[in-house]
C-alpha cells in the first residue's frame, strides 16, 4: 500500500488561474501537474526519480484517513525517524 507520486508537465492553460502547480489526488496516488513553461523536462525527470526513491524506500507515505481500511499487520511497524544524513541532490 505504498503511495504513488509523480510530476507531469501540462500547458499552463490547463491549470487554475494563477497556479503553476496543482496536486491531483486519487486513492493511492498523487500527480503534481506543473506548468510546462515553469519546469524543464530534466527537472521533471529528476523529481520523478527522487519521488520514486522516497516512496519506494518507504520514506514518504500518504494517509487518506477514512478512505481505506488499515492493513492487517502481524507485528507493530517500526517507528519512522528522520535520516541521519541529509539528502543531497547533485
Amino acid at each position: 500500500m505504498l503511495a504513488v507520486s509523480r510530476w507531469e508537465r501540462v500547458p499552463g492553460c490547463m491549470l487554475p488561474s494563477g497556479r503553476v502547480v496543482v496536486g491531483v489526488e486519487e486513492d493511492g496516488s498523487i500527480v503534481w501537474l506543473v506548468d510546462e513553461d515553469e519546469c524543464t523536462r530534466q527537472a521533471q525527470n529528476n523529481m520523478n526519480d527522487l519521488l520514486l526513491r522516497l516512496v519506494g524506500d518507504g520514506l514518504w507515505i500518504q494517509c487518506w484517513f477514512g478512505r481505506r481500511p488499515l492493513p492487517a499487520v502481524a507485528s507493530p511497524a517500526p517507528l519512522l525517524t528522520a535520516p541521519g544524513a541529509p539528502l543531497v541532490l547533485a
